[in-house]
């Protein structure tokens, strides 16, 4: 004699979803194919369904409003025994606080960066650079590629450190 099957509590599950018309798809063929097979699937459903009728035959509970006073007030007992720090929204506010906090030392750093770069890195209105012919002269000079234009600079004055080799005035050196 062929041992029979069990069904298993998932295909339970799924034939009461099954029988109430909202199980669809590859489930709902795996519980066809098991009642189609199956004497124990079967008597299942048979016992379900004698149980429901049985159930429809009990007059149906009309609560009172004392029985949703303490159904609220159990409820709320039941939040209220929750600690505050373990709550969902103080959760969230910290996270956000958080947040918040690193967003504001990132701008404040940006700034301070900024502002510190802006102060100590010279521009066009320093002094130093205003003041001295080079220096503020410095685009033009960069494109003179001659030697005479850089002595005629240094007779001028506007050369202070001219390499030896460029200044007329320094001694030629002898070749040997």
């Amino acid at each position: 004699m062929p041992q029979i099957a069990r069904l298993s509590a998932e295909d339970r599950d799924d034939l009461v979803a099954y029988l109430d018309g909202e199980l669809d798809g590859e489930a709902g063929g795996r519980i066809e194919k098991a009642l189609s097979a199956s004497p124990v699937a079967r008597h299942e459903v048979e016992m379900l369904t004698r149980t429901w009728d049985l159930l429809d035959l009990l007059p149906a509970a009309d609560p009172d409003r004392e029985f949703t006073e303490r159904t609220l007030a159990a409820a709320k007992a039941l939040d209220d025994s929750v600690p505050l720090a373990d709550r969902t929204a103080v959760h969230v506010a910290k996270g956000a606080g958080l947040l918040a906090a690193w967003a504001t030392g990132l701008v404040a750093a940006a700034a301070i960066g900024y502002l510190a770069a802006a102060e100590w890195v010279p521009g066009a209105s320093d002094p130093i650079v205003r003041d001295d012919p080079v220096l503020r002269d410095l685009p033009r000079l960069r494109d003179a590629h001659s030697e005479a234009f850089l002595k005629e600079l240094n007779q001028a004055g506007v050369l202070v450190d001219l390499p030896p080799d460029l200044d007329p005035d320094a001694p030629a050196e002898s070749p040997e």
